[in-house]
């Protein structure tokens, strides 16, 4: 059994006046709803992993922080992942699991106005109608929502990566909308406890207002989150040098801070919605070092690795959909042997000097060859195929540049897995794909 880690949850409202906590026993923070502690024989807490039993409380900031409702979490849902609160008190709790959830609680009484399962295009098991359960009263309602982007895995079905919550009003109704990274949205009319479609009654002009709600959240939390970047530097700078569980707790902490979670969907919404205003602040961004997983590299050989950047690759894409070239001495990948240092490249060429370089491109070159000629790639990807009955690993670098015309062209550099390294087995140039598809943007997203 894969471990599922369900730490306590918080949210505040806009405005600070609504706090929404989930605490679990297993936690140590609460008792059971019994009042009996928690105890060590008990699977949550020996193995610190699949806490269940979270109470929810929402408390009144400007009631004395007084509870307004208390609701324990029900037998048939998952664990909360993430909680949202609305400055009007409605409530959002997001469940993970084998079965996710998005339930509505109604801000007077913690009543569960909607609750929606959030289920993959496999899925083809539950029924596609509203459910009632009978034992939690007749205005209980779960619906079905399919989710584009879920991924089923042994840690839970994954779908809110990158996603971007919030609640917003048309015409004095509350609403609340969870865009995912892959656009769909998921929409709840909090007053009739309802799932909203693209097939229900004025869509078109809710589509707009979700538009301009989406535009202001994204203005609001870069505004707010980039002057925080040199704190964030500090953290992700320490974490990197000392590789020790303080830093690393410190690392955790800070990517789990709500506004940090979801910076990358501010970001990448910057060029979805072509907010030029942003432009200054994806600069900054720009600059943020912060080393994200590792891969083996195919065009290197072993033992090297290829590490993308967290942010920078989604900063970088967003700087071109805007018509900015990024900035060349900072790249978004880079390759590294285990915990030696980064292997240094040169700033990317531009201009005239690229053309140049790219001509003399030739396919017996090695990969520490092309990046000395190049510079570091800005999207690498690695892909497995069967050949001869063996799976075999091709790694694609692309580059990214503007001709002399003025328009995105794409460089891709095609290598086969070898020994030692690997071996340049194409290279072609081509019409940014990126200008006309999200896919490259949310691979990236995905790496």
């Amino acid at each position: 059994m894969t471990a599922i880690f369900y730490p306590d949850c918080f949210a505040t409202s806009p405005s600070g006046r609504f706090v929404l906590e989930a605490r679990s026993p297993h936690n140590g923070t609460i008792a059971h709803r019994d009042g009996r502690a928690a105890g060590d024989d008990e699977f949550a807490v020996e193995f610190g992993s699949h806490q269940s039993d979270f109470r929810y409380l929402l408390i009144d900031a400007a009631q004395d922080d007084a509870v307004v409702w208390e609701r324990w979490q029900r037998k048939d849902e998952d664990s909360p992942h993430e909680v949202l609160v609305a400055d009007d008190g409605w409530a959002i709790l997001r469940t993970h699991g084998s079965r996710p959830e998005v339930i509505a609680v109604a801000p007077s009484d913690g009543r569960d106005v909607l609750r929606v399962r959030v289920e993959g295009e496999g899925d083809d098991g539950l029924e596609r109608v509203p459910l009632r359960d009978a034992s939690q009263g007749d205005d209980d309602v779960t619906v079905h929502w399919t989710c584009r982007d879920l991924h089923f895995t042994t840690a839970g079905n994954y779908w809110s990566l990158d996603a971007w919550p919030y609640f917003f009003r048309l015409h004095e109704k509350p609403l609340f909308a969870w865009r995912s990274v892959g656009g769909q949205r998921l929409v709840i009319d909090l007053l009739a406890g309802a799932l909203v479609t693209d097939k229900s009654s004025g869509w078109s002009e809710l589509a707009r207002e979700m538009d301009e709600a989406e535009k202001r959240g994204v203005r609001e939390l870069l505004g707010a989150l980039t002057p925080q970047l040199p704190e964030i530097q500090q953290v992700m700078a320490r974490a990197e040098a000392e590789g020790s569980d303080e830093a690393d707790e410190a690392e955790r902490t800070l990517l789990n801070r709500p506004d940090v979670r979801i910076a990358r969907a501010a970001i990448y919404l910057t060029s979805v919605h072509r907010l030029r205003d942003g432009i200054p602040l994806l600069r900054e961004w720009e600059t943020l070092e912060a080393p994200s997983g590792m891969t083996s590299s195919s065009a290197m050989g072993r033992p090297w690795l290829v590490q993308s950047q967290w942010f920078r690759p989604v900063v970088q894409h967003a700087l071109r959909v805007l018509g900015e070239q990024p900035e060349a001495a900072l790249p978004s990948f880079a390759f590294r042997k285990d915990d030696d240092p980064p292997l240094k490249t040169p700033p990317r060429p531009r201009g005239a000097d690229l053309a140049a370089r790219i001509a003399s491109l030739a396919d017996t070159m090695s990969a520490s060859e092309v990046l000395n000629l190049l510079g570091g790639p800005d999207y690498v990807r690695t892909r497995s195929h069967l050949h001869d009955k063996a799976y075999r690993w091709p790694e694609d670098w692309e580059y990214h540049d503007l001709d002399a015309g003025g328009a995105w062209m794409t460089l891709r550099i095609t290598w086969d897995e070898g020994e030692p390294a690997g071996h340049i087995v194409a290279i072609s140039r081509f019409a940014a794909e990126w200008l006309r598809s999200e896919e490259r943007a949310l691979e990236m997203l995905s790496f």
